[in-house]
């Protein structure tokens, strides 16, 4: 506990002490198990651990970046050997247009695509099993559209509704790491940025943004996103808040009245 104090007194990152913490705590309750303690000194002390400070989302940010990213994936790649335009475009849509979970988006079967019908979706299963349906725009089911045929033409073979709907170059289940990689692939062909530590969540972190910004209830995004605690909504609120103080602190009129009060 000492210790732990010290490291809060010289000014230790909280992931720092949260880390010593949970190591302590772990051999705290390791020692009243085997009954060396009889209560456990940190429990005792109201030592509690250092909360971790949110990072904001990291996402597409500028004017026109996500449609280049998007026009590529519709292009063959000049150094790709195996490149499939329409999965990528159809993929990219998807991405973007529901802010679906890479995991999510690759364990979709055939039997979750609903696409002939007035409102479209896709049926996904999120964390903890939960299951959710997203909206698809008609601009997304056409993709999807084109790729399935593309894909139909591509394996010779009767599709089955429990099929992956996703394939790789090989005509085999696409994972989410490989997604990563082709979104990767995609941003260094448009030239944009990849948001750092981030592949194809910068797309879901992209879309909640642009909800936001939109103006749409917290409780809309989070029904979108499929998520299970507000609180991990609230994280994109917070981060156009940041843009909101940005875009206060550029205001013109600063300029004048700086010349006004003297500072």
């Amino acid at each position: 506990m000492a210790a732990l104090a010290v490291m809060q007194r010289e000014g230790l990152a909280p992931a720092t002490r949260a880390r010593v913490h949970g190591t302590l705590a772990g051999l705290c309750a390791h020692l009243v198990r085997q009954g060396h303690l009889r209560v456990d000194p940190l429990i005792a002390a109201g030592v509690e651990r250092p909360k971790l400070p949110k990072s904001l989302p990291r996402y597409v940010e500028r004017d026109g970046e996500m449609a280049r990213v998007l026009a590529v994936t519709g292009t063959l790649d000049p150094e790709g050997r195996l490149t499939w335009p329409e999965r990528d475009l159809a993929m990219a849509a998807v991405l973007a247009g529901t802010g679906a979970r890479a995991s999510e988006v690759c364990g979709v079967r055939l039997r979750d695509l609903v696409l002939d019908v007035e409102d479209p979706y896709m049926r996904v299963t999120g964390k903890g099993g939960a299951v959710r349906d997203c909206p698809l725009p008609l601009e997304v089911v056409a993709a999807v559209q084109t790729y399935l045929d593309s894909r139909k033409e591509r394996t010779k073979a009767r599709a089955r509704r429990d099929d992956p709907v996703w394939l790789n170059n090989h005509e085999r289940p696409l994972t989410p790491a490989a997604l990563d990689h082709l979104v990767r692939r995609w941003f260094a062909r448009a030239g944009v940025p990849l948001p750092r530590e981030a592949a194809a969540h910068a797309f879901r972190h992209t879309v909640a943004m642009q909800l936001v910004g939109r103006g749409e209830a917290v409780n809309v995004v989070q029904a979108l996103l499929g998520h299970a605690s507000l609180s991990s909504t609230q994280i994109y609120i917070r981060a156009a808040g940041h843009h909101v103080r940005e875009a206060a602190h550029a205001l013109p009129i600063r300029g004048q009245l700086r010349k006004m009060v003297g500072t």
